[in-house]
């Protein structure tokens, strides 16, 4: 009798070793053939609009690297200066329009998309009862001189012999695409407005109503004008811009990378959008370059 219990118990061992092992082996295998997937060629890489391989993107990016490796001390000194007090002005823009406060105001923040086949990024959305407002935040010192139609302004350091000027893009304009797009993803159905905001106090020298100094910033959102939308309109607005992004929402680096790509395909005269040739026409506010597939391809941009 305990010879017949030792070998069931024995037989009961070696059972749930073999069952054992089989677990593990399923799991092995199921282990590799997920990674298999993920290691296999996709053809085309998440931000597929661009039809890049993966051996294509590593390639660019490889001499993306080599190029940035290129700069003098200076240049890369300067430029990561630019982009740190960049995201200084930023984050101040952040703790002077507050966070979203469902009923009362929505903030979305360095909000990056894909639309009308380019990338575009707004440093801040705010939607309260009298408006939607899209600010874009520059943290320039010294003085700054400019109108809302010059196609440069002027920033101005020190003094005397000392001064220096350094020319900068309009940030009306600049923004003013950035209203486009926004207005476009809400179906055009409401206005939007545009807003620069100088992080240094210092667009008094800015002849432009769509520039605010920071000190004011807060009181020009609350006393804009009259309430114009409900809680609930408000609260449509903003899941319809959080719906685009979620689906067509892009990071800071493909932005990047985008506007890379797009600039160099506008120097060979290819609209970027899709693959037709940019030709030079006439419009209401002076030359651009637009699409020959229009209207099917609406892409255009400033000479």
């Amino acid at each position: 009798m305990d010879a017949l219990i030792c070998a069931m118990s024995a037989w009961k061992i070696a059972l749930c070793v073999v069952i054992i092992v089989s677990v593990l082996a399923a799991l092995i295998l199921a282990l590799v053939a997920i990674h298999k997937r993920r290691a296999a060629p996709r053809g085309k890489e998440k931000f597929g609009r661009t039809g890049e391989s993966i051996v294509d993107r590593a390639a660019r990016r490889s001499k993306e690297r080599l190029g940035r490796a290129g700069e003098s001390i200076e240049e890369r000194a300067a430029r990561r200066d630019k982009e740190r007090l960049g995201r200084i002005g930023e984050s101040i823009v952040e703790q002077i329009i507050g966070k979203t406060q469902f009923g009362k105001q929505y903030v979305l923040n360095n909000y990056a998309a894909y639309h009308e086949g380019r990338t575009f990024e707004v440093d801040h959305i705010v939607i309260n009862p009298r408006g939607i407002f899209v600010l874009e935040t520059k943290n320039w010192a010294g003085e700054v001189f400019g109108a809302e139609d010059d196609e440069m302004w002027i920033q101005r350091h020190g003094h005397g012999k000392y001064e220096t000027e350094e020319p900068h893009p309009n940030p009306i304009m600049q923004n003013s695409g950035h209203v486009y797009h926004i207005s476009k993803i809400l179906g055009g159905e409401y206005r939007v407005e545009p807003v620069v905001v100088m992080a240094n106090n210092n667009g008094c020298h800015i002849e432009s109503d769509k520039v605010v100094d920071l000190r004011d910033l807060e009181s020009y959102l609350i006393i804009f004008g009259p309430p114009i939308y409900s809680a609930s309109e408000m609260e449509y607005i903003y899941k319809a811009l959080l719906d685009y992004q979620k689906k067509y929402g892009v990071s800071h680096r493909e932005h990047v990378e985008s506007i890379e790509r797009t600039h160099a395909l506008i120097q060979k005269g290819i609209c970027p959008a899709c693959g037709g040739k940019l030709v030079l026409r006439q419009g209401k506010y002076g030359e651009f370059y637009g699409c020959s597939n229009f209207p099917e391809c609406k892409f255009k941009v400033n000479k």
